[in-house]
C-alpha cells in the first residue's frame, strides 16, 4: 500500500484507539464509583467491558504499529484526541453512567464505520476487516 493510504489508516485508527482507551477506562472509572444496591453485579458487568476494551485497545495499537505508525499511548495525547465527552470527577448515578457508556460505544461505532469504509476505498483490506471487527465487538 501506498505511504498515503498507511497514513490515512494510521489516523483513523489512532482516533478510534483513542476513544477506546477512554472508554475502557470509563468502564473502570465506573467499576470503582458505583453505588448501593448495584455494586456486585455492576461491578462484574463493567470489569468484563473493561477487559473486552483493553483487548481491542491492544489489536488496535498491533494494527496502527503493522501499517508502520505509532499508536497514541500517553493519557495526555488520549486525553487531547478522545472525542468522548469528559466525565466528572465525581460519581455518578448508575443510569448516568449506563449513558455515559452507550453514547461513548455510539462514537466508536461511528468511527469504525467511516475507517472501514475509507479503507475499503483505499483498498486497505486489513484496516477494513479490523475495523469490523471492532465493529461487531462495540455491538
Amino acid at each position: 500500500m501506498s505511504e498515503e493510504v498507511c497514513s490515512e489508516s494510521i489516523r483513523l485508527l489512532n482516533q478510534i484507539l483513542a476513544d477506546t482507551i477512554t472508554i475502557r477506562d470509563l468502564y473502570k472509572k465506573h467499576h470503582w464509583q458505583v453505588a448501593r444496591s448495584h455494586v456486585l453485579s455492576l461491578h462484574l458487568l463493567f470489569d468484563k467491558h473493561y477487559e473486552e476494551q483493553n483487548k481491542l485497545v491492544d489489536e488496535i495499537a498491533e494494527r496502527i504499529q503493522l501499517l508502520g505508525g505509532i499508536s497514541v499511548a500517553m493519557a495526555h495525547d488520549v486525553a487531547e484526541m478522545t472525542t468522548i465527552e469528559r466525565p466528572p470527577r465525581g460519581r455518578e448515578e448508575v443510569p448516568v453512567q449506563i449513558s455515559r457508556l452507550l453514547e461513548a460505544h455510539e462514537t466508536i461505532l461511528r468511527e469504525v464505520r467511516e475507517a472501514a469504509e475509507t479503507a475499503d476505498q483505499n483498498g486497505d483490506a486489513g484496516t477494513k476487516r479490523s475495523a469490523g471487527q471492532r465493529r461487531d465487538a462495540y455491538q
